[in-house]
């Protein structure tokens, strides 16, 4: 099958969507499958091809909100021509998905939509957006939902959308095949306590959030760590800045923890961190699905205590709270219940190689791809 996968950002981008979608793309070309990426131009990328999966990039920037900028129809021009046998658009709310709604008439081939959320759905400035997603969504063989009680999935059942399909955010199962070592003494942390945070430095990825629970410990036990990609826009990066300034200011005066702003951190060493790792904290307000690095957690056997965002309540091997205090009495939990803490990591490890690893995750987008091939042929 010749794939053409489009995309808003892949590697060396970092985050979830690059994560996964290269991860979904080298899974389908070691099962025999052509794949081409159609993403975002990033300064990085010195290359066209990583791993067997071919990579086309282009310089557009924007959204629907916003307005679009860049190499526009040279995208489009692009997309409408690939000799593809299947087209398969992930995450809607972003200029690769939308400047390619208007083509979907005019393209022969089998076409497959993982929306990823509508995060922004109950946004005024889309409600347009919205009033025309049922009739795109119609133009669709298959539609992929992340769970069944996302936005986007309730939205297409309020629509009476019949063609769906679930297919979980899955965690690369290989990278969690054993214990590894080493992060602790290679970012010399000492304390006998390491919290985790693995998101883009973004506010509404709820840093603060986290920051407000780990200083009400008033202890100097743990380290808060923070992993994410360095931003290279003037709104993050002075977030990011802010949040330095701030952690540095509150530990110089009262010492409660040391707090540690990683960026670009090699993909090893995040895995690494996941194992040294003694709680896994998240704090989104973001989330419309189930954040892909609470399966990595839980795959490494890290319990999780994480904002109510998303999906987040149909896991195993954490729990959810609403407030910084309830994330703070949380941690305190399990820190004094060796047992607790124990049974989290065990329903965790075994929810994730049952349910979310990127083997199931595949197996299912290669089954609906199979079936919108087939649906694509009756439509002829």
């Amino acid at each position: 099958m010749r794939i053409l996968h489009i995309a808003e950002a892949y590697h060396p981008a970092v985050g979830g969507v690059p994560h996964l979608m290269r991860k979904l793309s080298e899974a389908f070309v070691a099962r025999g499958h052509e794949v081409t990426v159609a993403t975002a131009f990033h300064p990085a990328r010195n290359y066209n091809e990583l791993n067997g999966v071919k990579i086309k990039s282009f310089a557009v920037t924007g959204k629907v909100d916003l307005g679009y900028n860049g190499e526009i129809e040279h995208y489009q021009k692009f997309v409408r021509s690939f000799p593809c046998d299947l087209l398969m658009i992930y995450a809607a709310q972003t200029w690769s998905s939308d400047l390619i709604f208007p083509l979907l008439d005019e393209m022969k081939c089998a076409k497959v939509f993982s929306p990823c959320g509508f995060s922004s759905i109950y946004n005024p400035d889309y409600a347009s957006y919205f009033e025309q997603m049922p009739a795109i969504m119609r133009k669709f063989d298959h539609i992929i939902y992340i769970s069944n009680s996302t936005w986007d999935a309730q939205f297409g059942h309020r629509h009476g959308i019949k063609h769906f399909t679930i297919a979980p955010e899955g965690a690369d199962l290989t990278e969690f095949s054993g214990g590894k070592s080493g992060f602790r003494q290679k970012y010399g942390i000492r304390t006998k306590y390491m919290f985790l945070n693995v998101a883009t430095y973004n506010r509404n990825k709820g840093h603060a959030f986290i920051l407000e629970a780990f200083w009400r410990r008033k202890s100097k036990d743990a380290t808060m760590v923070f992993i994410g990609s360095k931003p290279h826009d003037r709104k993050n990066s002075n977030y990011l800045r802010m949040l330095r300034i701030l952690s540095s200011i509150i530990e110089m005066r009262t010492g409660w923890g040391t707090v540690r702003f990683l960026t670009d951190v090699e993909r090893s060493w995040v895995v690494r961190a996941f194992y040294e790792a003694d709680l896994f904290l998240f704090g989104s307000t973001l989330e419309v699905g189930i954040p892909i690095a609470i399966h990595e957690a839980m795959a490494a056997g890290v319990p999780y205590i994480s904002s109510r965002c998303g999906s987040v309540e149909e896991l195993d091997g954490g729990f959810v709270v609403v407030w910084p205090y309830e994330m703070w009495r949380g941690i305190e939990i399990l820190l004094k219940n060796d047992k607790l803490r124990e049974s989290f990591a065990k329903k965790g490890v075994e929810a994730a190689r049952r349910i979310y690893g990127l083997e199931t995750t595949t197996n299912i987008y290669e089954d609906v791809y199979q079936k919108a091939l087939l649906n694509m042929r009756h439509r002829k």
